[in-house]
């Protein structure tokens, strides 16, 4: 799937620059003619013989529930979808571009580990996210630092909800897929997942960006269950000096084993959190000179 500056998608979309790729899909940024904005076109290729037997359900188009699942999700912290399109052997989930970075990408420029006013931005606005989308009945499922954005405004924003489940449904037939180094026990074995699940992620994530490190983030599941299971960890405040030591057990908690021992919601996991590490209105200011710089 070459991206040429004249191509042009639907008649609509004209494709400026390849973003990124990986698995089965690239991204492209587009310029809308319709509209006269910029979006961001996640490309997945279709079987071989869809549209010539038209042999797969519109119900398994690849895309399809990511699309349905982030159309539901109306909140400043998500990524906005627009619209799912099939052309050719393509399907094609139209979304917000974000003009900006992941922070991923914030983590790897940054000489030194992110202060807690940014940390604690970052847990804001995934936190918030979350909130939003587990009040939907919409579980994300792959909360990672590669799919956490940054604008140039500061503001952080949840994307790819591709392996997203509707609470009901995931509780009964188990996760399939996820990041290892960002999976609790129970979504690597295939188990029921609940809204604990995206907390013990998104606690993953607090522990490598506070550390420096991801110590589950492993060659393989069987490695990473095996440190979930029985590695002690460093706590964070013996890392760095300026964490309280409060933070510790927040983390720590939302890293349990077991579902149950875990916060009984994100919001609940956040909100102390968020306290302990510093100021959220700072830290997106500190985002926002980190992304422009």
């Amino acid at each position: 799937m070459p991206t040429r500056a004249q191509d042009t998608l639907l008649d609509r979309y004209q494709l400026l620059e390849r973003l990124g790729s990986g698995g089965f899909s690239v991204v492209d940024l587009a310029w809308d003619t319709r509209m006269q904005r910029r979006v961001a076109i996640k490309r997945m290729q279709l079987p071989a013989l869809y549209g010539r037997h038209q042999s797969m359900a519109e119900s398994d188009l690849p895309g399809l529930a990511e699309a349905r699942a982030a159309a539901m999700l109306s909140n400043p912290h998500i990524v906005t979808m627009f619209d799912f399109e099939v052309s050719g052997n393509e399907a094609l989930l139209i979304m917000e571009h974000i003009d900006g970075l992941s922070l991923r990408d914030v983590m790897e420029q940054s000489p030194e580990l992110l202060d807690t006013d940014i940390v604690a931005a970052v847990v804001a606005g995934v936190g918030d996210a979350l909130a939003f989308a587990h009040a939907n009945q919409v579980l994300h499922l792959d909360i990672k630092p590669d799919n956490i954005m940054i604008d140039h405004s500061g503001t952080v924003k949840v994307t790819d909800f591709g392996l997203a489940e509707f609470v009901n449904r995931a509780s009964a037939i188990g996760a399939q897929g996820g990041s290892i180094g960002y999976m609790p026990l129970e979504q690597m074995a295939g188990e029921g997942v609940t809204e604990q699940t995206d907390e013990w992620a998104l606690a993953s994530v607090v522990y490598e960006v506070l550390t420096g490190e991801n110590p589950f983030e492993c060659s393989s599941i069987k490695e990473s269950a095996d440190v979930i299971e029985h590695a002690e960890l460093i706590v964070p405040s013996a890392v760095r000096p300026d964490i309280a030591p409060e933070i510790d057990d927040i983390v720590f908690q939302a890293l349990s084993i077991e579902p149950f021992d875990r916060y009984s919601s994100i919001k609940k996991f956040v909100t102390p959190l968020k306290k302990s590490l510093g100021n959220v209105t700072q830290g997106k200011k500190k985002l926002r000179t980190l992304v422009t710089q």
